[in-house]
């Protein structure tokens, strides 16, 4: 009985290490995510390919491409952020 039991356990820790082994395969096999490019991305991809760019003038290309298509930074306008009550007496949970 003590044969069969250790046979049976041995059997059971083999299986249990292939499917471990295989979960991490899987796991290590998925892609990343892929991040949705812009329209001005695609779209200075496709000048630069129309001009036959390669390497580093294509990346300086796509740079200065994508700045000229990007919104100014200095038109940014942050939302108004609400300021606090002038006194105690406007507070609502001040009970004096």
């Amino acid at each position: 009985m003590s044969k069969t039991m250790s046979f049976v356990t041995a059997a059971l820790m083999l299986a249990m290490g292939f499917a471990g082994a295989a979960s991490a395969a899987d796991a290590k096999k998925a892609p990343p995510a892929a991040h949705p490019r812009s329209q001005a991305s695609l779209q200075c991809s496709a000048d630069a390919d129309a001009k036959n760019l390669h390497g580093k003038a294509r990346v300086a290309f796509r740079h200065d491409c994508l700045r000229k298509a990007a919104p100014h930074k200095a038109t940014y306008k942050k939302p108004a952020q609400p300021t606090a009550p002038a006194n105690n007496a406007e507070k609502p949970y001040n009970k004096t």
